[in-house]
């Protein structure tokens, strides 16, 4: 083999390598984002201003940049931390954590929530937990409470 030849074999494994590296890299932006948390709703779990990956791909695979389905993966759990795009608020993203799936009861009593009428249990954090975060962005409780109910 002539040092022509192997530099042309050489050249094109490092085309090949770097259009594989491209199309990564112009793909990686549909699947995975960083977004900056901008509410409380999550605290003192995530707080005002920390910065979180979301996976796009983690339920649903589509193809990039489209609406097209490809796969699902999988579907969401309770306790999974979800992101949704806010409705009518400008590229806002939401993040709630999975309290109930499909056809589920839910109600809150008395601050409590009860998944099919049995409390959900879970630990209630002490009012220290809360104290890193401005006042004016801390969790109200629910004012529907007590005796709240609906169906996921």
């Amino acid at each position: 083999m002539s040092i022509r030849s192997c530099l042309k074999h050489k050249c094109c494994q490092v085309a090949g390598i770097l259009t594989v590296v491209a199309i990564f890299l112009a793909c990686l932006p549909a699947y995975v984002s960083a977004y900056t948390v901008a509410g409380p709703s999550e605290a003192p779990t995530l707080l005002l201003g920390d910065r979180v990956i979301v996976n796009h791909a983690a339920y649903d695979f589509k193809l990039p940049y489209s609406s097209i389905h490809l796969a699902s993966l999988s579907s969401p759990q309770r306790g999974d931390l979800v992101a949704f795009h806010v409705p009518n608020r400008n590229q806002t993203l939401g993040l709630k954590r999975v309290v109930g799936l499909a056809g589920d009861t839910l109600e809150m009593r008395e601050n409590q929530l009860f998944i099919y009428r049995r409390q959900a249990l879970y630990e209630t954090l002490p009012r220290a937990d809360f104290e890193g975060i401005p006042p004016g962005s801390r969790p109200r409780p629910d004012p529907r409470s007590p005796g709240t109910s609906c169906t996921a």
